[in-house]
C-alpha cells in the first residue's frame, strides 16, 4: 500500500511540474535599451590605457575600487552616501567591463574597445528593510561616458 501511495504521489507532482516558457532567456526591448545606455566604443587607446581612464573617472566619481581584474578587463567598486529621513544609507555599487571590439571575422580591431558599466544600490530604511534596484537614469550613463570620453582623451594625448 506504501509504494502504491509513493507512486500515485510521484506521478501527481510530476503531472504539476511547470516548464519554463521556451523564450524564457530571449532579449526584450528593454534589455537592448539598458545595453545602449550603458555601452559605449572608444578608439585609440589600448585596453590597459581605457582601464587607467576608467579607474580615474570611477574616483573622481567617489568610488572605492573594490576588485580589479586586467586581464579580463573588469572593475568593480562601491561608495556609500548617508540617508534621508526614511533611509539610513544606500551601498551603491558600479561594474565596468571592458572588451574588444571584433571585426566581422571575429577577430580584434587593435585599439578598439567597448566600455559597458552598470549601477546599482541597495537602499537601507530606518524600519530596517532595504531595497535592491539597478540605476537606470540615462543622464548617470551620459554622464559617466562624458567623463570617461574626455578622460580618454586626455590619456591619448599624454596630458
Amino acid at each position: 500500500m506504501k509504494r502504491t501511495g509513493s507512486l500515485l504521489l510521484a506521478i501527481c507532482l510530476t503531472g504539476c511540474a511547470l516548464e519554463p516558457p521556451m523564450d524564457l532567456f530571449a532579449p526584450t526591448e528593454d534589455m537592448l535599451r539598458a545595453r545602449q545606455r550603458e555601452t559605449r566604443r572608444y578608439e585609440g587607446l589600448s585596453e590597459q590605457e581605457l582601464l587607467a581612464a576608467s579607474v580615474s573617472v570611477l574616483q573622481d566619481m567617489g568610488f572605492v575600487l573594490t576588485e580589479t581584474n586586467t586581464k579580463l578587463g573588469v572593475l568593480t567598486g562601491s561608495k556609500n552616501r548617508k540617508g534621508n529621513v526614511f533611509q539610513t544609507n544606500q551601498d551603491i555599487s558600479v561594474t565596468l567591463v571592458i572588451s574588444p571590439v571584433l571585426d566581422s571575422q571575429g577577430i580584434p580591431i587593435l585599439k578598439q574597445h567597448s566600455v559597458r558599466v552598470n549601477f546599482n544600490r541597495v537602499v537601507l530604511y530606518t524600519n530596517g528593510k532595504s531595497k535592491a534596484e539597478n540605476l537606470n537614469d540615462p543622464q548617470l550613463f551620459t554622464e559617466f561616458h562624458d567623463k570617461l570620453s574626455k578622460s580618454v582623451f586626455i590619456e591619448g594625448q599624454k596630458l
